[in-house]
Parts: C-alpha cells; structure tokens; sequence
C-alpha cells in the first residue's frame, strides 16, 4: 500500500469513523483498515511524536510473529498514523488456561525461534504487555511495536533480555494459582520466577510441569483448566 495524506482534521475524522475500533491505550487508537492490515491513530496522551525513520525502522524485518510500521499517515506535514499487519487471535491478556499443553510447547518453540531471529536484527524488544502479545494457532504474535529499538548489546545478551520481556508478562497468564502452588513442589523449576536460566525456558518448565502433573493425576492432563480441577480435588 501507499502512504495516507491528509489536508484537514475532518478528513482524518472521517477516515477512522469508516473503521473497524479494536482498542486504544496511551498512545492512541487502533482500528481494523482491512483484513491484513492495522491502522494505529497516533494520537494519545503519551504518545512521543517520532520522525519517518523511527517508525519504519524495521518494516524490512519479515518474521511473521512480529507486526512491524509498514506505511504511514500524514496531516499536512504531521505523522498521525501507522499502517501495520493484522493480527487475528486472541489477546493473552485474556488468560490461556483453556489452551493444550503440547499447543503452548508448539507456540513457545515458534516464539523462541522468532525472538532468536529479531535479536539477531539487534532489535530490543519493548512494551510487551500482555494487550500486544496475540495468541492463535500454536503461535505467538507481538503487536504494537513502536517502541521497538535498535540495540549495541551482543546477540545472545539481546535474546536473554527480549526473552525475559517477553515472557514475564507471560507466565502469570498461563499458570493459574493452584498450578503455581504445584510447581512450588517440583525441585527442578520451582524458582523459575526468579531464576534468569529458567525464565527463559517456557518449553522445558511446560514439559517438566506436564510430566508431573501426569504424574500425579495418573491419566493424560490436557491443559491448566483441566490441570485445576484434578489438583482441586
């Protein structure tokens, strides 16, 4: 596509009106443009103007988990807009207790894959909130990625830490409570909240976990949901 000029606010208004709202936050409102593409009106609170070159400083980057600024809106001289992929699924911010285990170790595989990749790009990863972290089809997408920034770190320091941004606004919607309590039990991750090695490794506390609860239920545990009723027994 080709960038969007604008010549008054009313153009701008009339646009967004035609729209399809998805949500807002602190620098500014999204709205479906079509089924492939996002549009991001930069215009909240907090939102910190940023020149042409911030904004598509990765749209060259193509992993498909990560939804990058690929076109942009102008009022007159003003950037007021992002264009960027559309992502369908489920934000995680929702909770992913109802999902199978062995669709998890598939999504987080994918995921460590692609944080692998963008790290390699020494890409820092940045705002991944729960609400910009999609979950759909055994795989993990990053939206919102404005604040997304150009690192000097080495690559594999860069991975530990987009890793940890990543997954720490992760675990707590993954792992109810009751499931949190039981992994309390299990010696081998047990600390994993606070232990650098473990919190970046979601593949091997989800197969540890999955064994234990098997373990302890004596049948095959499908997911947290099923996982919670067993141990609430």
């Amino acid at each position: 596509m080709n960038d969007i000029y604008f010549n008054n606010k009313h153009e701008v208004n009339e646009f967004t009106n035609k729209l399809a709202y998805i949500g807002s936050g602190t620098e500014g409102t999204c709205y479906k443009f079509s089924d492939k593409i996002t549009f991001k009106y930069l215009c909240g609170e907090s939102y910190i103007p940023k020149s042409k070159s911030q904004l598509l400083q990765f749209k060259d980057i193509k992993i498909s988990n990560f939804s990058f600024v690929h076109n942009l809106a102008y009022l007159k001289e003003e950037i007021i807009g992002a264009f960027s992929p559309y992502i369908k699924g489920r934000v995680i911010s929702r909770g992913l207790y109802d999902i199978d285990f062995l669709s998890l170790i598939k999504a987080f595989e994918n995921l460590e894959n692609a944080i692998w990749k963008l790290s390699s790009f020494r890409v820092n990863i940045y705002d991944a909130t729960p609400p910009n972290i999609i979950y759909n089809n055994d795989k993990f997408y990053l939206i919102d990625t404005i604040e997304y920034e150009e690192s000097d770190l080495s690559i594999e320091k860069l991975y530990v830490d987009n890793m940890i941004n990543v997954l720490m606004n992760c675990y707590d919607l993954i792992f109810n409570n009751t499931i949190l309590n039981f992994i309390d039990n299990i010696k081998e991750i047990k600390d994993f909240k606070k232990n650098e090695e473990l919190i970046i490794k979601p593949i091997y506390i989800l197969k540890i976990l999955l064994i234990k609860l098997n373990e302890y239920s004596g049948c095959s545990v499908k997911n947290v949901n099923h996982a919670t009723k067993i141990l609430l027994k």
